[in-house]
């Protein structure tokens, strides 16, 4: 098996597929790209306070890496987004631009709201709450949407001493790597080739560890997830977390 993949890998590698990883390139270089991920995080605006090693659990958890070709450890790799924030984001942003007016994530205890005027979503408590949010499980009509017309006119103004305001792909790139922890939504397939319509931006977006070499090879190349692993040699809650994050954001085409 592992011949096979690797005979795989050279034919891409001949194919000119495979910009990042020319075969004449030192097989200490392809090997450098596996790094631990502590050391691999660049800093960015978007980055949590905590240390990186923390971001890193935050965003990609700590799952091992399956054979996804038994059933009983494919499961692993998968969560839903029945009752999560999630689940809600792209909605709001489709509603509050279809009325181009501002619309509220209605019935969690502070307000989140996203403003289609300028693109961004204002909420009425910091970071650490936003991790809670994203975390839990809402029950069944816990959660709506709620036009904010009186938002039309004024700006949302916070009435604790924390906020937050980020712009909307930043805002849903990390609510989905916080709620996906290295895992895929239950609908997706890392088996599955896909090809990256954009790409992010890691001087307002979170980067987690590989996301350069991930988004140059998904942006320029029609691969799986699970193709991308083994070509990078990295483990695959990196590659499951962006790909989380990437559909989120409707960023992946079949």
């Amino acid at each position: 098996k592992e011949a096979a993949e690797k005979a795989r890998a050279k034919a891409l590698v001949e194919k000119g597929k495979l910009k990042l990883l020319p075969e004449s390139e030192p097989e200490a270089k392809k090997k450098s790209v596996a790094k631990p991920a502590a050391k691999t995080v660049k800093k960015s605006t978007a980055v949590l306070s905590a240390s990186d090693e923390e971001m890193v659990y935050r965003c990609c958890g700590n799952l091992a890496d399956v054979d996804v070709a038994k059933p009983d450890e494919r499961r692993r790799i998968y969560f839903n987004t029945d009752g999560a924030l999630l689940y809600w984001l792209p909605m709001a942003v489709k509603k509050a631009k279809m009325s181009n007016t501002p619309v509220e994530i209605a019935g969690l205890p502070r307000s989140f709201v996203y403003l289609p005027e300028e693109d961004r979503f204002f909420g009425d408590f910091g970071e650490d709450l936003l991790l809670q949010y994203a975390l839990s499980r809402f029950g069944f009509g816990e959660l709506d949407l709620k036009e904010r017309l009186d938002l039309a006119v004024s700006k949302p103004v916070a009435t604790g001493d924390k906020q937050t305001l980020e712009q909307r792909d930043a805002m849903i790139w990390k609510v989905a790597l916080w709620t996906a922890r290295g895992r895929l939504n239950q609908r997706m397939d890392p088996e599955k080739v896909y090809k990256l319509k954009e790409k992010p931006e890691f001087s307002r977006m979170i980067e987690i560890p590989h996301a350069p070499e991930i988004t140059e090879l998904w942006y320029d190349h029609r691969l799986s997830a699970l193709d991308i692993v083994r070509i990078l040699n990295v483990p695959q809650r990196f590659v499951f977390a962006f790909m989380s994050g990437a559909d989120a954001l409707g960023w992946l085409q079949e």
